[in-house]
């Protein structure tokens, strides 16, 4: 007889155990990623050496390749013609200059399985103005990224899945 009750208790801590990951795992797959930015000083210098905000487009995609491959110019231009059915959403913001971890667009997780982010400045030359990031390598939904002097970067302190 005791043992029928340790097994029953045994039992409904397994069922409890069990409940506790299905809901921690459904939170965690609702839970939206959210995309912070950082701007420092001198980032974008116009032509009269003013320090002015960076145009961001961030994009949920199906996959990256075309994203990875177009031109800055045609992702401008034909952005609807350029990534096609792979453009799952896309928010456009501007980030002012010296702002630190500015929220610039959460996203539903959604058949996306990466985030495409581009940057656009006012005197561009030798700078990175594309970043991406594939989903399953982002920790706690949020991805950091630091617009520099260099142009855009994986933010400091991001830590992501290896």
């Amino acid at each position: 007889m005791k043992n029928i009750c340790e097994m029953k208790n045994i039992y409904k801590a397994l069922i409890f155990i069990v409940m506790l990951i299905y809901i921690e795992f459904s939170i965690g797959c609702s839970t939206p990623i959210r995309i912070q930015a950082s701007n420092y000083d001198n980032s974008n210098l116009n032509n009269r050496n003013d320090n002015v905000p960076v145009t961001l487009v961030i994009y949920q995609l199906k996959d990256i390749n075309k994203f990875e491959y177009a031109s800055i110019k045609d992702l401008t231009m034909r952005e609807s013609v350029v990534l096609g059915r792979d453009n799952i959403d896309s928010v456009k913001i501007q980030v002012p200059p010296n702002e630190k971890n500015m929220l610039v667009a959460e996203f539903e997780k959604k058949e996306g399985k990466y985030i495409g982010i581009l940057a656009l400045f006012a005197n561009p030359n030798g700078k990175k103005q594309k970043f991406y990031k594939k989903l399953n390598k982002v920790f706690k939904n949020k991805i950091k990224i630091d617009i520099t002097q260099e142009g855009i970067v994986k933010g400091k302190n991001t830590k992501t899945k290896e």
